[in-house]
């Protein structure tokens, strides 16, 4: 009731012939085990309101097209030619250039999620959510989509340079923490300051709110490549992944990375 009440607010009718057409991401969102059913209906209607704006899906698409482009046409590019010194470089910027999308593009698509419910937030408090579950199914709806294309990307990367097992999980952890957390700090952000005056994601972004999380995203990004550089530096020279944890500097670091990553993502979600 609470979901087809929320698709048909609005609109002038509900046709049976257009709840057919969503069936099949119900259908999809139930064969996900350990999903509870109110969290299954939020999600739905995220999806069908981010590829219902094609402003959204389209920059979501050209942004992370280019680089998947860029990626596949690395060994055309003669990079995994390079001595490793350089290949260690040029992975480097690669996984930088891929954290600083992600974070344009966790302000562009999460930070206002909350704000998009708009006049009709009220119809969300009646499903039987609560405000942190509410606030839960957001966050892991970006995080995880962040995660499934960074990873992939990341992946892709290492695999088509031929960098080392140990550089590649460097990258792997890199893409991993920060597509957590810049989700995490993106939909605390949105939580926290949101706008229902407006349904344009544009202006909701542009907003002061919106500014200050884009600005929050950008130092923790630059702090994580900054760390990151350091243990790549570590990770050249370690044979295994063993040695790379055991090596108290590079362990320190990674630390600091995850530490870093808990506070940008944890301290948002938990004020809001």
């Amino acid at each position: 009731v609470y979901r087809e009440s929320w698709f048909c607010l609005g609109e002038s009718e509900c046709e049976a012939k257009g709840r057919g057409r969503r069936s099949w991401l119900d259908g999809f969102l139930r064969r996900i085990p350990g999903v509870p059913s109110p969290w299954r209906a939020l999600i739905g209607k995220d999806i069908r309101l981010f590829f219902r704006d094609p402003v959204q899906w389209s920059q979501f698409l050209m942004f992370f097209g280019i680089l998947a482009i860029y990626f596949t046409n690395l060994r055309a590019l003669s990079y995994d030619a390079l001595d490793l010194h350089l290949k260690n470089v040029v992975y480097l910027l690669n996984v930088a250039s891929l954290l600083v999308c992600l974070a344009s593009l966790a302000g562009r698509f999460a930070f206002p999620m909350f704000s998009l419910e708009g006049n009709r937030f009220w119809l969300v408090g009646l499903s039987p959510l609560t405000f942190e579950a509410i606030l839960a199914e957001k966050f892991w709806l970006s995080a995880t989509a962040n995660f499934l294309i960074t990873a992939s990307l990341t992946i892709l990367s290492s695999n088509m340079l031929q960098v080392g097992p140990v550089l590649a999980w460097v990258g792997f952890f890199a893409a991993a923490a920060a597509s957590l957390t810049l989700s995490a700090l993106a939909v605390g952000m949105g939580a926290i300051l949101p706008d229902f005056r407006t349904d344009n994601p544009v202006k909701t972004v542009s907003s002061f709110s919106g500014t200050l999380a884009f600005i929050l995203e950008f130092v923790y990004v630059l702090m994580l490549i900054a760390v990151l550089a350091l243990v790549v530096k570590d990770a050249a020279v370690r044979p295994d992944l063993l040695s790379l944890i055991t090596y108290p500097p590079a362990l320190a670091k990674l630390a600091f990375m995850l530490a870093l990553s808990l506070a940008f993502g944890w301290i948002p979600l938990a004020i809001a």
